[in-house]
């Protein structure tokens, strides 16, 4: 009877695995969704902040680190970070510290300690208001909604693929491709254009070899030489070698076969006809053969410092692509070979393996020796450096601007609104012995981990990663640049119309209905009905700040408050506190209210989607002023000069904005040299006055 009372029983529930959560994390998650349900009843339909606790309650992650604005260290964005996707130790990532000292709040993203994988952040597009996530990935979150952004950029993957760099940089420059890259060709689409590129190469060779040997058959013998008592001239060291050299050894036109992998992986150096055999060869997927993906041309003679092969890694953050909008870092990493350069060596094996010494990758490498860009400048000199500066330079613009075409194409198949976007590009570069930089690969996702052997370079790789990083995260004004998205989701969430529809910006319009929808129908959009839920404060467009992005819009905000507030008056409501449209948007009562409200709404929105030219030009100046030590690229842009195709078409369409671009920089030069002579001779006005003269700027700009 036991036994059948016992099989009559239900049998225990399984537990989930779920992530290990912290004490503190653990401890404030009923309290989270308490407060998160409170929330949910003010102010009608919260239903997203039900849907963001709910969900932290589910899956147990527990990023939601604070509740509210009162509790310390509350936040002014959400940001999820795929960490499980990306290279080096969590606790190590500098984009999140980063993000976390510009007043973010990580809502999503599992530990890669995690049991489980968990969501990734485009499968939660209403938990965020910033997505950092390898670029495959990202791509898959659009389109956003209004005033989210993502790391990514559409169309960039036409020059981070390895198969497509050098067709991307053909098509825009031609035969001029191959002063920036080395010969290249994409495989296997390129294959027969190779082999024809090889063969002309060999007849030429044979050619003047011929002509050599003509030319030595009527020379004198060196036993005619010393019977007229001539002099023999000794042969030349590297003619030498040359002549001695076996198959596989420099002096002989090899060519590095690349797989799609990373890290190095999968490289094959070999002599032109094995090349071409290896690369015809069909591989086995099933005995994990990876097919080759690209042939380039191997640099013979790079420059060596201390007798090693060495390269260099150069960050590139582009932002933009109406007008097209890139930066480079000026700190960097030289990294080197971890053996000696040996030119008399084979530099790969009869299998064709690549020789230790002839590879700089990191991953090949690890804990070798690494160099800032300022100890190569004290290595070169400031002349050499600065003329090497300049060439790196010019390659990584001409590279952004061959994807141009591609960018613009892509953004608008995937209706990516603008201002959403944006990715950091790595750029590899090997420099010659004539100090000209050969572009080898651009990276889509760069690595940021930081792990050295050496205490001392460790600390010197995390200060120039860091620091280019906090400069990224501040000329993309995270710290209040959402700001205007949750003052716009407020008004959306109280029941204001959506702006109509007006011409040249019907799809900011479509854009904003959606969202309206969403908001106050389904709860779907993530909207905050409080200053504290989800552990984000964030302030009402009133508030004044520092950073640029008040200085265009704060004080045109701030008016359609006043303006919101006198309307409600006269209709005998009572404004919020600040001048805060929450409180007539609330009553509801009057058409004053209704219009200040939807302008206040369709100037907010313009801002999340800058399409005038006035927007724009706005949010280039607010990237200018907090480049930090990003340097624009956009001067150096093939703009006028770029190369024609075969039928004599510009092969980069470029648009008004970017010839206007130039002028524009100009502009913003000299408004800040005005700023800074006015800065010094009144200090004590400009602290007082200082949200005032940000709105003046901006409007003189307009």
């Amino acid at each position: 009877q036991q036994q059948q009372q016992q099989s009559q029983q239900p049998a225990p529930r399984a537990q989930p695995l779920r992530p290990h959560l912290r004490p503190s994390e653990t401890s404030m998650a009923p309290k989270r969704r308490r407060l998160s349900a409170a929330a949910a009843g003010d102010g009608g339909g919260g239903n997203s902040s039900t849907a963001a606790a709910t969900w932290c309650g589910r899956s147990g992650v527990g990023f939601t680190q604070k509740a509210t604005s009162e509790e310390k260290n509350s936040g002014s964005f959400r940001f999820w970070t795929d960490a499980r996707r990306f290279k080096g130790s969590e606790q190590k990532c500098l984009v999140q510290e980063a993000l976390f000292e510009a007043g973010g709040v990580r809502i999503g993203g599992y530990p890669k300690a995690s049991p489980v994988a968990g969501p990734l952040g485009y499968q939660r597009p209403d938990d965020w208001d910033l997505l950092w996530s390898p670029a495959r990935l990202a791509l898959r979150a659009l389109p956003v909604k209004p005033g989210q952004l993502v790391s990514v950029m559409p169309g960039l993957m036409s020059v981070t693929r390895k198969r497509m760099l050098s067709v991307t940089l053909r098509d825009a420059y031609g035969v001029a491709a191959f002063s920036i890259i080395p010969c290249t060709f994409s495989l296997p689409d390129e294959l027969g254009v190779w082999e024809s590129h090889v063969a002309a190469v060999q007849a030429r060779a044979r050619a003047q070899a011929s002509a050599e040997r003509t030319l030595m058959e009527q020379l004198p013998t060196q036993q005619q030489q010393q019977q007229q008592g001539t002099q023999v001239q000794p042969q030349e060291p590297e003619q030498a070698r040359a002549e001695q050299a076996p198959a596989g050894q420099v002096g002989e036109q090899l060519w590095m076969l690349k797989t799609a992998q990373h890290l190095a992986k999968g490289l094959r150096l070999l002599p032109a006809p094995r090349g071409l055999q290896e690369a015809a060869t069909k591989k086995l997927r099933s005995r994990g053969e990876k097919p080759y993906v690209q042939a380039q041309e191997y640099v013979s003679n790079p420059l060596l410092i201390n007798g090693h092969k060495s390269g260099i890694r150069v960050w590139v953050l582009v932002t933009g692509y109406d007008p097209l909008r890139a930066y480079v870092h000026s700190n960097g990493l030289v990294l080197f070979s971890s053996q000696a350069y040996d030119a008399d060596a084979g530099v790969c094996n009869d299998a064709g393996d690549v020789a230790v010494g002839h590879v700089t990758n990191y991953a090949q490498n690890q804990h070798g020796s690494v160099w800032s860009l300022e100890q190569l400048r004290a290595h070169l000199g400031n002349e050499r450096f600065d003329s090497l500066w300049r060439r790196v330079s010019a390659s990584c613009a001409a590279v952004v601007a061959a994807a141009l075409p591609n960018m613009r194409a892509e953004a608008t198949a995937l209706g990516a609104l603008p201002g959403s976007t944006f990715e950091l590009l790595g750029l590899d570069f090997l420099v010659d012995t004539d100090l000209h930089p050969w572009l080898l690969e651009v990276n889509g996702t760069p690595s940021l981990a930081v792990d050295h052997a050496d205490a001392s370079v460790e600390a010197m790789i995390r200060e120039q990663k860091a620091g280019m990083v906090r400069d990224m995260v501040a000329l993309l004004r995270m710290r209040d640049r959402f700001s205007p998205r949750y003052s716009w989701m407020r008004i959306v969430k109280r029941g204001a119309a959506p702006p109509a529809a007006t011409s040249g910006a019907e799809a900011t319009a479509r854009a904003g209905n959606r969202s309206s929808d969403e908001s106050v129908d389904g709860g779907k959009d993530g909207v905050l009905g409080s200053s504290g839920d989800n552990g984000v404060a964030h302030e009402n467009t009133s508030t004044s700040g520092s950073a640029a992005t008040d200085d265009s819009s704060a004080a045109e905000c701030a008016a359609a408050n006043n303006a919101a507030g006198a309307a409600a008056a006269g209709a005998g409501a009572v404004p919020a506190a600040g001048g805060s449209v929450a409180g007539p948007l609330a009553a509801g009562t009057g058409r004053g209210v209704t219009a200040a409200a939807a302008n206040l709404q369709t100037r907010l929105l313009e801002q999340l989607v800058p399409r005038s030219d006035a927007s724009v030009w706005a949010v280039v100046q607010q990237e200018l002023q907090h480049a930090g030590g990003f340097q624009p690229l956009m001067p150096l842009f093939p703009i006028g000069r770029s190369a024609l195709v075969s039928d004599g078409s510009f092969a980069i369409p470029w648009h008004a904005r970017d010839l206007e671009m130039p002028a524009m920089m100009r502009r913003v030069r000299r408004k800040q040299a005005r700023a800074g002579q006015a800065g010094g001779r009144g200090g004590a006005a400009a602290t007082q006055h200082g949200s005032g003269g940000g709105a003046n700027a901006a409007a003189s700009l307009s």
